[in-house]
């Protein structure tokens, strides 16, 4: 197992808040996409190879 549950785990730490956008800052590009079927499956599948590359880095069993 890849954890140890005897150990305490530390406090969440609060992410930072964004700092407003500069009046000004040409290099900010925001893309706006609709959300799909196909972009959540690929999304789901991304973080499943992600999740399965920890499994192995860990050494846990995957058949189960």
């Amino acid at each position: 197992m890849a954890r140890n549950p005897a150990r305490k785990a530390p406090e969440p730490e609060l992410p930072p808040t964004p700092a407003p956008p500069k009046e000004g800052n040409k290099d900010v590009q925001v893309v706006e996409r609709e959300i799909t079927i196909g972009l959540l499956n690929d999304k789901l599948n991304y973080l499943t190879g992600i999740v399965h590359k920890i499994a192995e880095a860990c050494e846990c069993d995957l058949s189960d």
